[in-house]
């Protein structure tokens, strides 16, 4: 599914573009041509607007734009073993079912 697709699911049939388009400070017609994928998504600014006004959280959306949050590049960027960890898990083509199994464990130390 493409962002523009995926925004208009969240929308839905209860709020129109023109709606959120104003929520958000952006112009309807920028809205409708994310929407059809004639323009790109929009800067992360703006998607955390639309995030907040859809009641989603920001980096759902950021990252359904296919872009990196800033707060997940500034944590890669100050924990040196984050980048070596991405660096291996791509060498080694790590599958979806290991990677469930890395949030499994990460989630075993959260309170």
């Amino acid at each position: 599914m493409n962002f523009g697709s995926y925004l208009r699911e969240l929308r839905g049939k209860t709020l129109s573009q023109r709606s959120l388009a104003k929520m958000v400070g952006i112009s309807f017609t920028y809205l409708s041509k994310v929407e059809n994928a004639v323009m790109p998504p929009p800067s992360e600014e703006v998607l955390i607007r639309i995030a907040f006004a859809l009641g989603v959280e920001p980096d759902e959306i950021i990252i359904a734009a296919k872009k990196v949050p800033s707060n997940f590049k500034n944590t890669i960027l100050e924990i040196p073993e984050i980048s070596e960890i991405l660096k291996l898990a791509q060498k080694k083509e790590i599958s979806t079912e290991k990677w469930k199994r890395i949030i499994d464990i990460l989630n075993e130390d959260t309170p």
